[in-house]
């Protein structure tokens, strides 16, 4: 693999994508945010690919955006959390059902990227967590996709301690449906890819139309309107003194 994210036709209906930054966690940068976007609106236009299974290379599946990119100015921040923002929207309606296979290290927009998912696979060594608070600004960005999900318990321990959760607990509340050995969580994901590829086309697609319309409406507001208003939330918090020096701080350490 050269590329920071690879993409794989295994058939005309299923693609693999691959965040490719073993060595950084496979944080997000702004080139890997900005290639993903693009791929899903070309699916979006070529309507062809049902099934789109998101794995992370290494250890890691996703430490989250790339705080030394955002670190670099207050333009690059804006940037990349309306990026990621952006991408969350985009997975969750896509109309490719989207299956994540996560190991190890989920944190923040990788907990974000499972959120986002249709189905969800972990692998038994899965930590997945939500550090916001532990680094001194508000954890309101993924606050959109996490009380469409859990419930108000599952959001209080995420977003209150900071700390995270194994695979079991992940299960437990929703976020994954699957847990399997760590060496079978490629095979596991296809296995299931296959299993949605067999069911009707149409009748997938409109069951998605029908839980993206639901999830426009069930809390009266939108999901990208609603996103929109933790991104500025976000954004405010994440400016402070505090926030910037505590993650430094977490750098130099």
């Amino acid at each position: 693999m050269n590329s920071t994210l690879e993409i794989t036709h295994h058939s005309p209906e299923i693609v693999s994508v691959v965040l490719n930054r073993p060595d950084s966690g496979n944080a997000l940068s702004g080139e890997i945010l900005l290639r993903l976007l693009e791929f899903l609106e070309e699916i979006e236009r070529q309507n062809e690919v049902r099934i789109l299974i998101l794995r992370g290379e290494g250890k890691n599946f996703c430490g989250g955006i790339d705080l030394r990119e955002v670190l670099e100015s207050e333009e690059k921040a804006t940037e990349m959390f309306s990026q990621v923002v952006k991408l969350f929207v985009k997975l969750r309606q896509s109309p490719a059902v989207v299956i994540c296979a996560a190991q190890g290290g989920a944190f923040g927009g990788g907990a974000g990227l499972i959120a986002s998912g249709d189905l969800s696979i972990a692998a038994t060594d899965l930590k997945l967590g939500c550090p916001e608070v532990l680094r001194g600004f508000d954890p309101v960005l993924l606050f959109p996709l996490f009380r469409r999900k859990l419930s108000d318990s599952a959001l209080r321990q995420l977003l209150l301690t900071g700390q995270p959760i194994d695979a079991s607990r992940a299960k437990e509340i929703g976020l994954v449906q699957y847990v399997v050995e760590k060496e079978s969580l490629q095979t596991s994901a296809f296995k299931l890819a296959e299993q949605i590829r067999k069911a009707d086309p149409n009748a997938v697609r409109q069951a998605k139309l029908m839980l993206s319309a639901n999830e426009r409406t069930m809390y009266g507001i939108s999901l990208e309107d609603e996103f929109q208003q933790s991104l500025q939330v976000h954004l405010a918090s994440w400016k402070t003194e505090t926030a910037q020096e505590r993650v430094r701080d977490f750098f130099r350490k």
